[in-house]
């Protein structure tokens, strides 16, 4: 038998059984004291280990946001046992998939590491679960609620990284540009590039001066836009392939409203003709928009079908709005309207789909209402509780609904009101530069020189006002502008008629050749020296030259004969009488 010795001595000494267990239970405690310290141990090595990888993903996180993910992924959140731990690890999670995703997941996936953060002291990640959540409620069209929850993250800035202080201002400046608040939001954004720039971020830098200069171009303010070119182009380096994309689309903005629609076409030109992936994120509806501008119509149809080619645009009603405003002016009226009445179609269902949306919440609102009256009260009080509640109900869906068709139309209207007052100014100051030209250059009697300078200081006074005026005279200003570019007609009527005083038998001679009234008023322009390309322009007539050539044929000049316009100015200079 192994061990006689020890069994002997227990028998020898008398060693009795309450003894044996006293040691027994000190053994077993000691054992679990050291069993627990053990696993606490590794509990906390772990949980080290985890905040270690954490903390680690600040450092690559922008760079390589897929890596980043898959690290994460990788850690098994079932054994996050710590809630700060969790909550770090929610907050981490939501961030990397707005990245690698490009979407925005329901602020229902960090709500718990917000509640978790803003119970405890000002830190990074307080200031970062309320700016996340603002970003949901972004997201989702509530920018009070977004605005709310950024003031509360403010409380925490000075805790706060560089990039998440840049990140706040810039939701900030996107949120004052929707609501058309430029200046506000041309602060925001400055603070966001000067953040990002501190913080080594060149790539979100660059995005940020393009977006200064966007907003710059929506408050009207092109000089200032323009000052920011200088230090986008010496930036170019950093910027992304979208990033690039949209600078060149901006750029195009500040050279159309600076230099004119024709030189921004010719920008246009170059920049395309450098792009090799034609699907590439290009904004296609926009250039096409332009290119319409500029009076290039068949590229202006050339690249929004490119739009409609490269993307989803059954439910753009962008898309349509500018396709609708290309086959005007390519003359195909039928399919302006239908493209019109496609975009309004879109912005209809888009706000009943918002209103099915508040009407189920209603109602299960109200379901939920009824199971607890069913709990608490007889049949007959239930049932009229629920007729009470479905009829307020009515009351609130119809007033919903009243609300967002109501704000919709008044957006729409805007947004066109707005493109077509930019047209009609760009149009007076195309037709300025033409009558410039006119006097500066040509040989005209002083009389319709004189008809010519009454117009040409009447475009100069609106055009002036537009650029001074206050955004509440600027109504004013917009509706002189309408007025002058739609009495184009009138000031054709008073160049015949002052060339009729000049010359009376000048206007009978071209009667007397057959001449329509359409075309002697065609003759009067050539006669005060516009050419044909001029008279093309000013008039937005694409007929002149064919119109020309029919003139031509009545005058009974032949092809090779002098110039239309050199001769219908030197039949105005001839002397009255002399010409029937």
């Amino acid at each position: 038998m192994p061990y006689p010795s020890v069994w002997a001595k227990g028998r020898q000494v008398g060693h009795d059984n309450k003894a044996d267990g006293m040691n027994r239970h000190i053994y077993r405690f000691i054992a679990a004291v050291l069993a627990a310290m053990t696993i606490v141990s590794c509990n906390g090595a772990r949980k080290s280990e985890t905040f270690r990888l954490l903390e680690d993903m600040d450092s690559y996180i922008e760079a390589r946001p897929d890596s980043a993910l898959a690290v994460l992924e990788g850690i098994d959140k079932s054994g996050l046992a710590a809630e700060e731990l969790e909550a770090k690890y929610d907050l981490t999670k939501w961030y990397l998939l707005v990245k690698t995703t490009r979407s925005i997941p329901g602020y229902e996936t960090i709500q718990d590491a917000y509640d978790y953060y803003t119970s405890r002291k000002p830190s990074n990640e307080r200031f970062q679960a309320r700016l996340y959540k603002g970003i949901c409620f972004i997201n989702g069209g509530d920018y009070e609620s977004a605005m709310i929850e950024f003031s509360k993250a403010d409380e925490d800035y000075e805790y706060a990284t560089l990039k998440n202080q840049a990140q706040l201002h810039g939701y900030k400046g996107y949120i004052h540009k929707r609501l058309f608040d430029y200046p506000s939001s041309i602060s925001e954004i400055i603070l966001a590039a000067e953040k990002y720039q501190e913080a080594d971020m060149m790539q979100k830098y660059f995005a940020s001066i393009t977006d200064i200069m966007d907003s710059h171009i929506m408050n009207n303010d092109i000089d200032a836009a323009a000052e920011y070119l200088d230090i986008a182009e010496q930036n170019l380096k950093y910027c992304t392939t979208t990033g690039f994309h949209d600078f060149q689309i901006t750029k195009a903005k500040i050279i159309s409203r600076k230099y004119g629609h024709e030189a921004c076409a010719d920008m246009l030109d170059d920049y395309l003709s450098n792009v090799t992936d034609e699907r590439d994120v290009i904004s296609w509806r926009i250039i096409a928009y332009m290119y319409n501008n500029a009076g290039r119509y068949d590229k202006a149809l050339e690249c929004i079908e490119k739009e409609a080619e490269y993307n989803d645009v059954s439910n753009d009603q962008n898309y349509y709005f500018v396709l609708a405003e290309i086959k005007k002016s390519l003359e195909n009226y039928k399919g302006s309207a239908e493209a019109y009445d496609k975009s309004l179609e879109i912005d209809g269902s888009t706000e009943t789909g918002r209103f099915h949306n508040n009407a189920r919440l209603i109602e299960e609102l109200h379901k939920n209402k009824t199971n607890q009256i069913k709990a608490n009260f007889k049949s007959n009080i239930i049932t009229v509780s629920i007729l009470i509640l479905l009829f307020i109900a009515g009351i609130v869906i119809l007033f919903i609904k009243k609300q967002l068709l109501q704000k919709t139309a008044e957006n729409m209207e805007l947004e066109i009101e707005r493109l077509k007052y930019e047209k009609m100014y760009s149009d007076a100051l195309a037709e300025r530069e033409i009558l410039n030209d006119i006097v500066e250059k040509s040989s005209v009697r002083e009389k319709t020189r004189q008809v010519i300078s009454d117009r040409l200081e009447v475009l100069n006074k609106v055009i002036i006002s537009h650029i001074t005026d206050t955004s509440r005279d600027n109504r004013k200003a917009y509706e002189e502008l309408e007025a002058l570019i739609s009495d184009r007609a009138s000031f054709l009527e008073s160049t015949k008629k002052t060339i009729e005083n000049i010359n009376p038998d000048f206007v009978s001679y071209l009667v007397s050749k057959g001449l329509t009234e359409s075309e002697v008023n065609l003759c009067c322009l050539y006669a005060i020296g516009m050419k044909g390309k001029d008279i093309k322009d000013y008039t937005a007539t694409a007929s002149v030259y064919k119109d020309s050539s029919v003139i031509r044929q009545k005058l009974g000049l032949m092809e090779n004969d002098t110039n239309l316009s050199n001769y219908l100015q030197d039949l105005l200079k001839m002397p009255s009488g002399k010409l029937l």
